[in-house]
């Protein structure tokens, strides 16, 4: 669980706001997924990106603010999406471009569809010296 909107301080650097850090992974996931990303390693294609991106979350702090996300933090990120979702569809509006129907197994579906599918997986090793 995110402990009331902040991240653990084993993860945060002295004088780092959470909440700002939080804001900004949350950011980088969702220019990945806009981008066509997949996956959080997806992050290493804006990582690469420095000029235009800035300082991008590692795959390691990504996969920490999703895991420490549960059922009393996703109220907090409705009005986020909600302001997101406004923003881009005035975008679409000013520029006159609608957004296109996606066709998918044999069916066409209006609007704009976003694909989530995860899977954690836990992994252990019993090696003492692993390379």
């Amino acid at each position: 669980m995110v402990t009331q909107g902040q991240p653990s301080t084993a993860h945060r650097r002295p004088g780092q706001d959470g909440r700002a850090l939080l804001r900004r992974i949350a950011t980088d996931l969702a220019v990945m997924l806009a981008d066509g990303g997949e996956a959080s390693a997806d992050l290493a294609v804006l990582r690469d990106q420095t000029a235009l991106f800035g300082p991008v979350a590692s795959t390691p702090t990504a996969w920490r603010l999703l895991a420490d996300t549960d059922d009393r933090t996703l109220p907090s990120l409705r009005s986020p999406r909600a302001q997101a979702r406004e923003a881009a569809w005035l975008q679409a509006a000013e520029h006159g471009e609608g957004i296109s129907a996606v066709h998918t197994a044999g069916r066409v579906l209006p609007g704009l569809v976003l694909d989530l599918d995860a899977t954690l997986i836990t992994c252990h090793s019993e090696k003492s010296v692993a390379p």
